[in-house]
């Protein structure tokens, strides 16, 4: 007995230790300088006529777009926040200025090319004409003539991508649009006939005209009828098809690979693609085998071997074989990079590894996608915003001003503290940031990543024998005792497990043994006989939790504490 007090207490001891995520080496930050006197650095990805202004800037290539304020701020009473002229600039990974802010709007990098709007002057009979007008440009800011002269035609770019370009033009100003397909030769590839044309993918475009949907060669030429209702790009030799409300598969001769038979059908991605057949989902695999039965109400696409799934209102997820990684018990479950599932529960987010095994406890209200081995978090209140929209909110709203946010590595270590308005994904060494407090605008240097697991946890971890038991609710210090879940460590040792809703008590039987344990009272019985607790047992986020020490003398257990891992191992040998 005294051995399993000295336990207890040091697990209260790490507890306060344990409860907080270590510090990593913090990075450092370069701060991006002003470009003249009369340009301010003010926002990235800010759109100052939008009360949704804060977002991760684009980035591409080396080179990070960023948001200049020229000249002063104006306020009216139309604009209380204030209102000015905002233009936009690219800088590289140290800071440096590579293209001025002169552009409307510019998109990230790519090949080397950009597409942006740029605000131009035009003299003419003595007037002076103000107008916008599209460009695409490469890293030295030289505009690519060929695509000019299309503009200059009456051309508007809708889309850049591989060297090719997506183009629409009207005959009237309110008139439908006609989209072609161009080179950066300004060569036309499709010609101005179609109601919608995608960029090239693996070498067809999908085409639509008042015939329905096919492809088109990068010649121009239909080599797949213009016959379905409906289509996707080609992603791995397939594209899904939709012809009398139904939807297969084809392959690039136009063949029928996979029966069009099912409600919906995404691109195939990993090797699979989600179906939806009698009003659920399931996924199929290049030859048409159902591999994952339609069970669930929705899924997201397969990432690194896993994908969310959800049943009724609760996520889990499974790997390509179906098998379940986490359970469908929880509000959310994103598939992240770095062998990382982000998962919400009781409205906070923390991560488990492709295992299924929990790294980071619920400690934070939002939650971003592991990028180099970083993430951004904040520990705020972000219970009425979905994933991935947190940057969406608008200034002036209580939940942004209230919630600020950090960053984390891929084993809950804080790099930088909460107290930034917004940092963008890590991508090649580098991020970029906006400070509260003064608003500066700054590129993170990343510090070196952790690799190896070091073996501590921001919660305590609970072993029997060895074999980690996994909970949604873990065990927690109340009143100086360690409570534990009892019905994880029942279940384990095959106990029966069940609830008295009149007696608000749960019951449990192994063996010969039946005891009966009432919430918020310290007197349990155990075979008819009662058994003062320490610790009255307690429901904790919906869990029964009780004092180790009643589960260590009821189930025989032994009791160590492991400080290296921050765990409670528990033994029956």
């Amino acid at each position: 007995m005294q051995k399993t007090r000295i336990v207890l207490s040091l697990i209260a001891i790490f507890f306060f230790w344990g409860s907080n995520p270590l510090w990593a080496m913090q990075p450092e930050i370069i701060w991006i300088e002003n470009p003249s006197e009369e340009d301010t650095v003010y926002y990235y990805g800010y759109d100052p006529y939008s009360e949704l202004r804060y977002q991760p800037a684009e980035y591409g290539e080396g080179l990070y777009s960023v948001i200049c304020l020229k000249g002063e701020l104006d306020y009216t009473a139309l604009s209380p926040d204030g209102c000015g002229n905002f233009y936009q600039g690219y800088v590289n990974q140290s800071g440096s200025w590579i293209l001025p802010p002169i552009y409307n709007i510019g998109d990230t990098f790519n090949d080397g090319i950009v597409q942006v709007n740029q605000p131009n002057i035009k003299q003419q009979n003595g007037l002076t004409y103000y107008y916008d007008m599209d460009h695409i440009i490469n890293r030295n800011g030289k505009s690519i003539p060929a695509v000019d002269n299309l503009v200059q035609q009456g051309y508007t770019i809708d889309a850049v991508g591989d060297c090719y370009v997506v183009l629409s033009i009207r005959e009237k100003f309110n008139s439908t649009p006609y989209f072609a397909l161009a080179n950066l030769e300004g060569t036309l590839l499709l010609p101005a006939i179609f109601l919608d044309i995608h960029l090239p993918s693996e070498g067809l475009c999908l085409v639509q005209t008042d015939k329905g949907y096919g492809f088109s060669d990068l010649d121009g030429k239909i080599v797949i009828p213009l016959q379905y209702q409906n289509g996707s790009d080609f992603s791995q030799g397939l594209a899904a098809v939709q012809q009398n409300g139904k939807w297969g598969y084809i392959d690039k001769t136009g063949k029928k690979v996979i029966d069009l038979k099912y409600e919906y059908a995404f691109p195939f991605e990993d090797g699979l693609a989600a179906v939806q057949l009698n009003g659920k989902w399931g996924f199929l695999d290049l030859l048409g085998h159902i591999t994952i039965e339609p069970i669930y109400d929705e899924v997201q696409h397969f990432s690194e071997g896993i994908a969310s799934v959800r049943k009724g209102n609760s996520w889990g997820c499974v790997d390509k074989c179906g098998n379940e990684i986490l359970p469908c018990q929880y509000q959310a479950v994103e598939i992240c990079s770095d062998n990382r599932i982000a998962v919400k529960w009781q409205n906070r987010y923390g991560y488990f590894d492709k295992n299924g095994e929990k790294i980071i406890d619920f400690l934070y209200g939002a939650a971003t996608d592991f990028h180099e081995g970083f993430a951004v978090v904040s520990s705020g209140d972000f219970s009425d915003y979905q994933w991935e929209s947190y940057w969406h909110i608008g200034i002036g709203s209580a939940v942004y001003k209230n919630n600020q946010f950090g960053v984390i590595d891929r084993w809950g270590n804080r790099v930088l503290p909460e107290e930034y308005l917004c940092i963008s994904d890590f991508e090649d060494g580098t991020a970029i940031c906006q400070r509260a407090r003064d608003k500066k605008v700054g590129i993170i240097q990343a510090p070196a990543v952790q690799e190896t697991d070091p073996g501590k946890r921001s919660f305590i971890r609970l072993y029997l024998d060895d074999e980690l038991l996994g909970t949604d609710q873990d065990p927690v210090i109340k009143n100086e005792r360690t409570m534990v879940p009892l019905r994880t460590i029942a279940e384990a040792l095959d106990a029966d497990v069940r609830w008295d809703e009149t007696a608000k008590a749960a019951i449990i039987t192994i063996d010969e043994i039946t005891m009966q344990l009432p919430i918020d009272s310290t007197t349990a019985t155990v075979n008819g006989e009662k058994v003062l607790l320490d610790t009255s047992a307690q429901v904790i986020h919906g869990r029964t939790m009780v004092p180790l020490r009643f589960v260590a003398e009821q189930f025989a257990l032994q009791v160590q504490w492991k400080e290296d891992s921050y765990s409670v191992q528990l033994s029956t040998r």
